[in-house]
Parts: C-alpha cells; structure tokens; sequence
C-alpha cells in the first residue's frame, strides 16, 4: 500500500466533504466519528463530485439527488 500526504488532519472537519485529486483520481475526505476517512468523489450514478453533496449520519448524498 502506497501512503501519501493530501492534507493536515486538522484541515478536515466532521461531516465536511473535502475533494482533493490525487494521480489525477479525485477522493473525497472527511473526519466521521474523529477518524479520517476517504472513498471515490464521483457519484456512481451520473458521475457528479460527491464532495457537492451532504454527508450525515456517515451516507454521502449526491448533490444531484
């Protein structure tokens, strides 16, 4: 597994999508529970970035939904 520094912990807040590119992929991060997380920023739907989107409860909700 290949590690790489996106941003500092501190530059995530609970529940807040943030969308960095990296390799020319774009990851959406957050803080849930205090824990960093991250997954695709693309809606497997129709392709949008999920970091347009809400976050509550721990779901990502798409901004075109």
């Amino acid at each position: 597994m290949r590690v790489h520094r996106v941003c500092l912990l501190d530059d995530l807040q609970e529940s807040r999508p943030l969308r960095v590119v990296l390799d020319g992929q774009p990851i959406l991060l957050t803080k849930l529970d205090g824990e960093p997380h991250a997954i695709t920023d693309v809606c497997p739907h129709n392709g949008s970035s999920l970091a347009d989107g809400v976050i509550k409860d721990g779901c990502v909700t798409c901004s075109g939904h």
